[in-house]
């Protein structure tokens, strides 16, 4: 049997069980990467999305070469970090313009492989002191699993991108943020205060429960903050460490224009009018309501518009494409 025939390239790859079902990836894009986002798919490929690693030599030379910022041969890697704050000291050093995107690893595909670099490069024989959170992605990320590309800043870069993928990516990007809640050490801390002394099969409804919330958010559902939350259920603390806070919702005041008199033309905006009523209710304290006030000849309550409606997370789950969109 030759060396090809009993290679496998998944005995190589990162188990899926590796990681946290749940889990996001760091994906650094700067002036001097070589791999291209596909405008039309949304697809972020390598250099050399279409080599063939059919042997163990090939991949040491593939890896060797990938990690050598002096050598210019195309890859079949793209690299992305496991821990943000590596990911953005990394991005400082690199040539501008630098963009980071997300990448949702739950939303990989099975014929997508990945690879601890430090396990990777051990196994290899290969010497790499760079590669603390370090993964290499084989080939390409779906568009399906990534968040929309941002300067260091957070603002979007990727505006000449299909409408439908952009969506796509702030669903994503929307997910990661629940998916860190989940992560937070300070939180994992207190849950396991919390589940210290359940039985085991109330410790896995409490695993159970996060990966509830993140589901809820992956199909496009908003987190119910009221659910479980009464104080006879046994896990509502629980519910209400991993349940994120509730979005704050806005009132947009609206400026009307009032006077102090019907002889005055000059419209004041809310804050005036008040304190002008205010000062008038002060001067003559068993006056009538401010409306029917002498000198007062209109109404001076400042008005506030309700809350503004926020749109919803878009329902990932269900969205579907048009015919013909993607290539």
């Amino acid at each position: 049997m030759s060396e090809s025939q009993s290679f496998d390239l998944r005995d190589y790859a990162q188990s899926r069980d590796s990681i946290p079902k749940f889990h996001v990836f760091w994906r650094v894009t700067h002036g001097g990467s070589q791999s291209r986002r596909d405008s039309k798919t949304g697809e972020l490929r390598a250099a050399a999305s279409d080599l063939l690693i059919d042997n163990e030599e090939r991949l040491k030379r593939a890896v060797a070469n990938h990690i050598q910022w002096s050598c210019r041969e195309k890859s079949p890697f793209l690299s992305v970090f496991s821990d943000e704050e590596h990911a953005r000291r990394w991005a400082k050093y690199c040539d501008p313009p630098v963009y980071i995107t997300q990448v949702i690893t739950s939303r990989l595909p099975s014929d997508v492989y990945y690879f601890s670099a430090p396990t990777l490069c051990r196994r290899l024989h290969i010497i790499h002191e760079y590669g603390r959170n370090e993964v290499f992605i084989l080939h390409r990320i779906p568009w399906q699993a990534l968040g929309r590309m941002r300067d260091l800043d957070g603002n979007p870069k990727d505006s000449g991108t299909n409408s439908m993928i952009k969506l796509i990516g702030e669903a994503n990007d929307t997910f990661a943020k629940y998916i860190a809640i989940t992560e937070d050490s300070s939180i994992a801390y207190a849950i396991r205060n919390l589940a210290g002394d359940m039985e085991e099969h109330h410790q896995a409804q409490v695993r159970a429960m996060a990966e509830v919330i993140i589901d809820d958010t992956q199909e496009g559902r908003e987190p119910d903050n009221e659910a479980d939350s009464s104080t006879q259920n046994p896990f509502s603390k629980v519910y209400q460490l991993l349940r994120p806070p509730p979005r704050p919702r806005e009132s947009i005041p609206l400026r009307i224009p009032v006077s102090l008199s019907d002889d005055d033309d000059e419209p004041l905006d809310n804050q005036s009018s008040l304190e002008a009523a205010q000062d008038e209710i002060a001067k003559n304290p068993g006056s009538q309501p401010m409306e029917q006030h002498e000198g007062v000849g209109k109404q001076t309550a400042a008005v506030a518009s309700s809350p503004a409606e926020e749109p919803g997370i878009p329902d990932v789950g269900r969205l579907t494409l048009p015919e013909g969109s993607f290539v």
